[in-house]
């Protein structure tokens, strides 16, 4: 039977558990600051991160380097003798991961090596890695898989919001964000992925009215149209993520099978502040 493997980076934020039980391998990105550089998740926590963005110490990410693609790529060829690798990453216009990631691919002749671009970032990423390894794990065939993987990625959905804008506007990575700040400070903006960029979709004026709006907008992409899995993610407001998950409870028109919480990683603190929370959802393979 082909052996197949599943890689993906830190920003898919998959809890420990997961990437264990479906033996996925993870490619950190980094952290830099101070002149020194560090891996997500591995060496640097999120508390450290907010702690050094309250103080205002200037903190930059950067994406996995070839060099760490193939040592991954190398193990998984070479000592665990697996025939195709399916590596999918956060989206290519908000990281050069999946540059990286493909110039890594090239070195392996005997080894089939498919990289995919997930436009999206979080568990907009996660949960189509999740769905990868499933399959995988189930014996479904790498034609299949990726088969699957194209369509998710094309079905994905993000939905976030936070609280203070200062750290995604020093990030520079969400469109229009510097017009909106001039027609508002005080206001909650609900973003989502469109073609692998983080747009603000709607302005709120609350917490409550852009958790509902998150909602709205899942009901609007999935309302009695088929099972769902689902994905909560948070950066230090674990209680904004329960709230968001009692909101989406009394939604009668939302079929949910699974709902997975999880803590963003560092590297996207970094660029959300803590104050993030939000949801990805794909619909359930059949």
């Amino acid at each position: 039977m082909e052996k197949i493997a599943i890689v993906t980076d830190s920003t898919a934020d998959l809890p420990e558990e997961l990437l264990d039980r479906y033996n996925i391998s993870v490619a950190p990105l980094y952290i830099h600051y101070s002149g020194r550089e560090y891996k997500d998740k591995i060496n640097i926590t999120n508390n450290q991160i907010y702690g050094l963005l309250e103080k205002g110490v200037e903190v930059k990410t950067s994406a996995p380097n070839p060099k760490d693609f193939l040592a991954i790529y190398s193990d998984l060829a070479e000592n665990q003798k697996v025939d195709t690798i399916l590596s999918i990453h956060i989206s290519s216009k908000l990281s050069n991961t999946v540059d990286s990631a493909h110039i890594a691919s090239k070195s392996f002749k005997t080894t089939r090596i498919e990289v995919f671009d997930s436009k999206s970032v979080t568990m907009g990423l996660g949960l189509v890695v999740l769905a990868a390894a499933r399959m995988a794990a189930e014996g479904k065939e790498a034609g299949a898989i990726k088969k699957s993987i194209n369509n998710l990625i094309g079905k994905s959905l993000f939905l976030a919001t936070v609280e203070n804008f200062e750290y995604l506007l020093k990030g520079g990575r969400v469109s229009g964000l510097k017009r909106l700040l001039n027609m508002a400070l005080k206001v909650r903006p609900v973003f989502v992925m469109d073609q692998g960029k983080v747009k603000v979709s709607k302005v709120c004026r609350t917490r409550g009215s852009s958790l509902e709006q998150i909602a709205q907008n899942l009901k609007t992409a999935y309302g009695n149209r088929g099972s769902i899995t689902l994905s909560i993610f948070y950066g230090s407001d674990l209680d904004a993520a329960h709230d968001l998950n009692q909101i989406l409870k009394r939604e009668e028109s939302l079929h949910i099978a699974e709902t997975i919480f999880t803590e963003i990683t560092p590297v996207i603190g970094t660029h959300s502040g803590p104050t993030i929370v939000g949801l990805a959802a794909i619909p359930v393979l059949v």
